[in-house]
């Protein structure tokens, strides 16, 4: 139950940079066990009495750099650059400029809901609850989707309508859409 909750939870490319570097990892020290098995043996001479560079240090570094480089763009960018997705002309993403119309509502809703969420001091969880809410969700759908219980669906939503100041889902959204 808790491996379904890890795999809905966590965005695809995530899933898919950690598979990679796994495998790395893994292709890495079977090649590892073989050569220190060559080196145990004598079939292989250590690079270091040849005067040969190591590389498995800067190796290592690289894809640990790599790994955080990804981990601060996707986790933690939007609390260091709140206004990174500014567009050349001056309006954020997702935000017309004045007088222009709005584009897709759809692919404004994760930026709205971040926002709000930031603004009104709200939980990872219940900007969970909140995204599903936004796309119309009912309670059961909401507990069922993030596998917990309908209770704890109610309490997230009274902490979301208490840290808002709202007393529905539709004023809710209406704020949200208001203030974003």
């Amino acid at each position: 139950m808790l491996e379904q909750a890890l795999r809905v939870t966590t965005s695809s490319r995530r899933q898919r940079y950690v598979g990679f570097v796994s495998v790395i990892f893994c292709l890495w020290d079977i090649m590892q066990q073989i050569v220190d098995g060559g080196l145990y043996t004598g079939r292989f001479i250590s690079a270091w009495t040849e005067g040969i560079p190591d590389t498995t240090a800067p190796a290592v570094f690289l894809m640990g750099l790599a790994t955080f480089l990804f981990l601060f763009r996707e986790d933690f960018s939007p609390l260091f650059y709140p206004d990174s997705s500014a567009k050349a002309g001056g309006a954020p993403e997702g935000k017309p400029a004045q007088g222009q119309p709005l584009h897709d509502e759809e692919a404004e809703a994760p930026d709205l809901l971040e926002l709000a969420a930031m603004q009104h001091g709200l939980t990872v969880r219940e900007l969970d609850v909140l995204r599903l809410v936004y796309e119309g969700k009912n309670n059961p759908e909401i507990a069922e989707a993030l596998f917990i219980s309908r209770n704890t669906v109610k309490k997230h939503l009274q902490n979301i309508y208490e840290k808002t100041g709202v007393s529905s889902r539709m004023e809710l959204i209406y704020i949200i859409n208001l203030k974003n």
